[in-house]
């Protein structure tokens, strides 16, 4: 690489490293102040699984499984899923592990330096013709786009954005027929690999563009007798790299196939084909943080496409056509809901354009282009820079700058987009911005002194970005209307807990019930927690929990609810709350400024030997069809398969003694002899709310942010509520209704017998019942001491989620690990002293192994035949079918992907108006 274009590549990167280092100044984010960037995803669900990482590299943790979150679970497919293994992450090896949050300053930084780095090596290499301002004005806004500060929080996004411009100038090559494999086809398998290991989803993305695309560009530039072998070449590394990291990329996908997200991101091809065009402000957002590249491209249009027909019509055209098809299909969905939706594979509506820093790259490329030939002294007369063309290549910046500034003004007044609504000023900013866009671009392209020129382009990029990044940047942005998982101050939060939870270890685990360490909080303080918010959660684990009476919501695994028995069954030996304990039977232990400690008054060890009936148990009882009961139902079950004697959860056969439009009355409820605790379930509830009172007392329901919250249910609140402990006597209850038509069925009381309860868990404690002991725990092992005094086998149940990666051996020898109780481990013991070892490996590892193995043979083959350009030696008819085969699942996918669901949501549309 020539001294020239790495230093050029660094000035760009530091240019866009300048402007974000500029706007935490003028915020006060980290390290200028003490905001942060870290907000939405970023907050509650990436910063987790940073410190997950961070344990793994100091050597206190495995990388593809925990036992901190969802009772033990495989990460495998977080790994995948949040680009952990990108190189960039090696950077929280430097960072002590209580100051990640602020470490997340840094690590936007560090991508969008490289984003710039790699954007400018491309403008280099590519386009060595254009003046050096144009190169870093076009590096800057693909760099410091809409795209870059919309969705900055999504650092794996960015990873693949970064490496996305190498893809491309690797793959153009490939496509050209670059016979030096050095020099296009090794590095554009490596790069596509790297985006696929950095983010699975957005390097699937990015393998559909480059299919997509390179048949555009093969249809606009390649001759029919240079087609077959642009088709096999890009096929070859597009398969490369496809499986090359498949030893991480299935086991991530056999995870991520059984998770809740996974079921309910899916939409068939009916859904999409008549999606109805909505209108959605992150749309329009992106499109306005878009204004340079956009602005350029038309100048594209209004002055390039202009002269196609000249002299140099010919190649003009190809870049006509190229510009034109691959707008069309990059661009459109940002306007086409269908084309959108099949982008994301079906996925939900309300996050679109993930991939439009491909849309940024294309039409800043597409403009590089434009500028190209417009420099070109070679070019034949007729095709020289004039006034007129001048005049023609700025005008349409400056009209689209008006356009923009409009589209400004009617979305603030009628749309209400959050972006362009969020101040006044900040329209006048962007219009401002828009506008000077477009002078400056063409004073860039006139004035002659070098230095003044890099002036002018330096702040025309600042124009473009900034006022988007001020506004999307930071937990202080208007635009991030924090829905309550979306609190960026739980992790400060978890850092003052984590002290008070270090004597939590090993199975013994705590549980925060009032939600205000959010959901992922075990990782970040290091304290085994039932929470999880991974999206790659077991539906089975998340399902099983909540028919034990906790609350769950969408794909998130949450720890309010349940009960004494549950809590006692899953492990729970500690309580955090921001105030109260939200549980009757729990002892105070420590306080911190905001946060307290209870211990739970009922404890089991961490693994129990019971019967084998609990084998049997059945916990898929519908709430729809078997009412608010089927929680305690389920308990009931549970603990009659533990051996337990006589009824511990005992449902109440009460009705309101008063039914008004507003409350439902229950007076003078007789309570059982002794001391029980009174259990309030409202599953059925469907979308009603309501509130309770227990002898005039409120009952709080945990909510995030809000220890004091009453209103169940709620989104964030569906699980069972302790109503408090009574001995006997009489208890009255007001269930005040928010909402008509509520239905007293849809509630049910029950009273947990607590001297029953203490006496199961006396006999498991003594080892009246076998003794267990966990005798070691690795980073992904289990080992007990087991003794079964019991005549024949028992089985001894492991409150851990049930995965097929986990193996059991018993005295060396191999044993079943069997799925019980929904979502728990198994494992059959016979009678006598023995020691259980479990021990964990992803499932899928091995056939993921073997698929990287063939991607390295399909590596090897394809350079061995690519350095010698072997397609000649092909068979005619191979060669014929493969490239028409290509085209044709092209015109198959335009017609499917884009036409019909355009047509069909338009239908849609014309019907629902």
């Amino acid at each position: 690489m020539r001294k020239k274009t790495v230093l050029n590549t660094i000035i760009c990167g530091a240019v866009c490293a300048a402007a974000l280092l500029l706007l935490y100044a003028v915020k006060g984010i980290f390290p200028f102040g003490g905001a942060t960037v870290a907000t939405q995803d970023m907050a509650h669900g990436y910063l987790p699984v940073y410190y997950h990482l961070w344990d793994f590299l100091h050597g206190k943790g495995a990388l593809d499984f925990t036992f901190l979150t969802g009772t033990g679970v495989n990460m495998i497919g977080v790994v995948a899923a949040n680009g952990l293994l990108s190189p960039v992450n090696l950077l929280l090896y430097l960072f002590p592990r209580g100051q990640l949050l602020g470490c997340m300053s840094f690590m936007l930084l560090a991508r969008i330096f490289l984003t710039g780095c790699s954007a400018a090596y491309y403008f280099e290499k590519r386009f060595p013709s254009l003046d050096a301002p144009l190169k870093l004005f076009l590096a800057c806004s693909y760099a410091l786009s809409g795209f870059t500060f919309f969705y900055y929080y999504h650092l794996m996004w960015l990873d693949c954005a970064a490496v996305f411009p190498l893809v491309c100038l690797y793959a153009e090559r490939l496509i050209k027929g670059e016979k030096d494999v050095k020099k296009a086809f090794i590095p554009a398998v490596l790069w596509l690999t790297l985006t696929m290991i950095c983010s699975y989803y957005i390097g699937c993305m990015v393998l559909l563009f480059l299919l997509l695309a390179g048949a555009v560009y093969m249809l606009s530039y390649t001759g029919k007798s240079d087609r077959p072998g642009a088709v096999i070449r890009l096929g070859l590394t597009a398969a490369a790299a496809l499986l090359l990291p498949m030893i991480l990329l299935f086991p991530a996908y056999r995870q991520a196939a059984s998770s809740m997200r996974f079921d309910m991101g899916t939409f068939s091809y009916s859904d999409i084909f008549f999606a109805k065009y909505e209108y959605n402000t992150d749309k329009a957002a992106l499109l306005s943080g878009m204004q340079a590249p956009l602005l350029c491209v038309l100048s594209l249009i209004a002055a390039g496409i202009a002269r196609v027909f000249k002299k140099n019509g010919e190649r003009l055209g190809a870049d006509a056509r190229f510009a034109l098809g691959s707008s069309f299909i990059m661009l459109s969905p940002a306007l086409i809901e269908g084309a959108d939706l099949l982008w994301h594979f079906g996925s939900y509506k309300s996050f679109p354009l993930r991939f439009s820093f491909m849309s940024v790259f294309l039409v800043c490329a597409t403009a590089g282009r434009y500028f190209e030939v417009k420099a070109d002294k070679t070019a034949p007369a007729g095709t020289e820079k004039t006034d007129k063309a001048s005049i023609l290549g700025v005008l349409p910046v400056c009209i689209a700058a008006v356009l923009f500034g409009v589209f400004g003004w009617f979305a603030f007044k009628h749309l209400g987009t959050p972006l362009l609504g969020a101040k006044a000023k900040t329209n006048v900013l962007l219009f401002a911005g828009l506008t000077l866009c477009g002078l400056l671009l063409a004073a860039a392209a006139k004035i002659a002194p070098k230095t003044l020129a890099r002036v002018l382009v330096f702040t025309l990029t600042a124009a473009q970005a900034l006022a988007t990044a001020y506004l999307c940047v930071g937990e202080q942005s208007p635009l991030r209307f924090d829905r309550p998982e979306h609190n960026v101050s739980y992790i400060a939060g978890c850092e003052e807990a984590a002290p008070l939870l270090e004597g939590a270890g090993g199975l013994d685990r705590v549980r925060n019930t009032d939600m205000s360490l959010n959901v992922n909080y075990g990782l970040v303080t290091g304290a085994p927690s039932i929470s999880n918010w991974t999206h790659q959660i077991p539906a089975r684990l998340q399902n099983t929990v909540k028919a034990l009476g906790y609350s769950t919501t969408y794909t998130l695994r949450l720890d309010a609810g349940g009960t004494a028995f549950s809590d006692a069954l899953l492990g729970i030996k500690t309580l955090v709350s921001s105030s109260v304990p939200h549980a009757s039977d729990a002892v105070h232990t420590a306080t911190a400024v905001h946060y307290s400690v209870y211990d739970c008054k009922y404890t089991l060890p961490p693994a129990l030997l019971c019967g084998n009936e609990i084998e049997d148990v059945d916990l898929s009882v519908s709430f729809k069809r078997d009412g608010s009961r089927a929680v305690f139902d389920n308990l009931e079950k549970i603990y009659s398969a533990l051996g337990g004697e006589g009824e511990l959860f005992k449902v109440l056969d009460v009705s309101p003694t008063d039914v008004s439009h507003s409350a439902l009355i229950y007076n003078s409820i007789a309570m059982p002899e002794g001391e029980h605790t009174l259990y309030f379930s409202g599953n059925t509830l469907a979308n009603a709310s309501v509130m309770i009172s227990a002898n005039m007392k409120p009952v709080y329901v945990p909510e995030y942010l809000n220890e004091f919250n009453r209103l169940y249910k709620t989104e964030y609140d569906n699980g069972v509520l302790d109503l408090g402990n009574y001995d006997g006597g009489e208890v009255d209850l007001t269930v005040d209704l928010l909402a008509e038509g509520v239905d007293p069925e849809s509630i049910s009381f029950a009273a947990m017998d607590c001297r029953a309860l203490s006496e199961l868990c006396e006999e498991y404690n003594s080892g009246k019942r076998g003794e267990v002991s966990l005798t070691a725990q690795g980073k992904k092992s289990l080992e007990f001491s087991v003794n079964n005094t019991a005549d024949g086998g028992r089985t001894l149940f492991i409150p851990v989620n049930f995965d097929e990666g986990w193996s059991c051996r018993i005295d060396g020898e191999k044993a079943e690990t069997k799925l019980v109780c929904g979502t728990f481990i198994g494992v059959s013991v016979p009678q006598g002293e023995h020691t259980v070892k479990l021990s964990f490996t992803p499932s899928g590892t091995g056939t993921g192994a073997a698929l990287s193995a063939v991607g390295a043979l399909v590596f090897a083959g394809a350079l061995w035949f690519l350095k010698k350009d072997r397609t000649a030696k092909l068979p005619p008819f191979a060669v014929r079918f493969v490239t028409a085969l290509f085209f044709l699942i092209f015109a198959a996918f335009v017609v499917l992907g884009y036409l019909l669901p355009f047509f069909g949501g338009l239908v849609s549309a014309l019907r629902g108006a």
